[in-house]
């Protein structure tokens, strides 16, 4: 699965880089409620628009998940508490069976 990252990564770059090279050209770029206009290479114009929406994406992405990750940083805090619970316990049952003498039938003593 690696190996299929790292090769769909490299031909992702290599078309990338081929639409940057090979649409250099300028290009006028009028936003509609905005009066004026913005001269932009031609691959700004196409790119652009797909890393704003990566950001965002990336962005709702991780909000999305804060739920999940609060909850599971308070189970691990639990967590640990609770094994530092059990290991008290686990230390003073072993102090108890210390003082206590075990109590054998008639016949075995």
């Amino acid at each position: 699965m690696r190996i299929f990252s790292g090769v769909s990564g490299i031909v992702i770059l290599a078309l990338v880089l081929s639409f940057i090279f090979s649409n250099q050209q300028e290009t006028t770029v009028g936003l509609w409620p905005l009066k004026g206009s913005l001269d932009a290479p031609l691959y700004m114009v196409g790119l652009a628009p797909l890393g704003v929406g990566l950001v965002f994406g990336s962005f709702l992405s991780w909000v999305s998940g804060m739920k999940h990750r609060l909850r599971a940083r308070q189970l691990n805090k639990e967590l640990v508490a609770l094994s530092d619970k059990i290991g008290d316990l686990q230390k003073k049952a072993v102090v108890q069976n210390a003082k206590v003498k075990p109590h054998l039938p008639f016949w075995r003593r």
